[in-house]
This record gives structure tokens, C-alpha cells and sequence, in this order.
């Protein structure tokens, strides 16, 4: 079961339990700073791997939308301005970072959203992240700050 997470107008992120706001737990609460909206267009070899990749990617934490068109994937992602490289080398090496063949990313001047938005973390954080992928085993790691939705998430906090 996943927790109620959400982002607040200002882009600031809470952690919302039997109606109460409080600065995030576990994993969340080091991710306090702010957001960066990203818009993903990616190009599948087929269609049926856009679904899968789709499929793959639909519960991770930074991912607030993920949709198919044929070949086409599309997907809205909210994350902290330190992980803006990371979707940098999604669109410069998308075979290698997320299976696709072609990427174009968005980045947004300003993001306007309902008053909450939820992130979807687990209750407690996890070995393997909802993709699949194991963190501690990421060349990537180190420069990433991991899944939120790890026990490897390391604090996001912009230097």
C-alpha cells in the first residue's frame, strides 16, 4: 500500500496522514526542495514495448502521468531540480536509462496544479524500486540520489 504524498501550490512537498500535514518521513522527508516539472515524448522499436515501458514505469515516484500511443510514450514527471540531470541523460541515452529509442524533454517555466497532488511511495521504503531497478546496483548512483521509494534514496536537497 502506497502513502499520500502531495505537492503544495508553492511546489514544497508534504506528507499527508488522517488529514494532517507534516514535513515528510523515511525516504520524503529529503525531498523538501523544489520541484521541476518535465514533459517526456519517447519512441518505442514497437508498440507493444511502449506498453510494457508504460506498464514498467507507472508507479514510480517522480511520474505523476504515463500514457501510450502506438510507439509513442508520453509521461508527466514532477521531481527535485537536483535530479534535472537525470531526465538530461534519459533524452541523451534513453536505450541505456529507460528502453526507449528516442526521447524529447520538456522542462517547464512554471507548474500550475491542484493544491494536492499525491506521490506514490510505499509505507516503507524498499529494496528494489517500483521499475525494477536496484539502486545500490545503478552506475548512475552516487550522482542520483536513488528511488524515493528505496532504502538507497539519498537526501535531495539542492546544494
Amino acid at each position: 500500500m502506497y502513502s499520500k504524498f502531495c505537492a503544495r501550490a508553492d511546489n514544497s512537498v508534504c506528507r499527508k496522514t488522517k488529514g494532517e500535514e507534516y514535513p515528510f518521513s523515511i525516504a520524503a522527508n529529503r525531498m523538501t526542495n523544489r520541484l521541476k516539472s518535465a514533459l517526456l515524448v519517447g519512441q518505442a522499436a514497437t508498440q507493444q514495448r511502449a506498453k510494457v515501458l508504460a506498464e514498467k514505469y507507472q508507479n514510480c515516484p517522480y511520474v505523476y502521468f504515463i500514457a501510450t500511443q502506438d510507439t509513442k510514450i508520453y509521461a508527466i514527471y514532477f521531481l527535485p531540480e537536483k535530479q534535472r540531470w537525470w531526465m538530461d541523460t534519459i533524452e541523451e541515452k534513453p536505450e541505456e536509462t529507460i528502453g526507449l529509442e528516442k526521447v524529447k524533454i520538456t522542462f517547464t517555466d512554471d507548474i500550475f496544479h491542484p493544491a494536492t497532488m499525491r506521490m506514490r511511495l510505499p509505507e516503507k521504503p524498499m529494496n528494489i524500486s517500483p521499475c525494477g531497478s536496484n539502486c545500490e546496483n545503478c552506475p548512475y548512483y552516487g550522482q542520483c540520489c536513488g528511488c524515493p521509494s528505496t532504502i538507497f534514496y539519498q537526501h535531495a536537497e539542492s546544494e
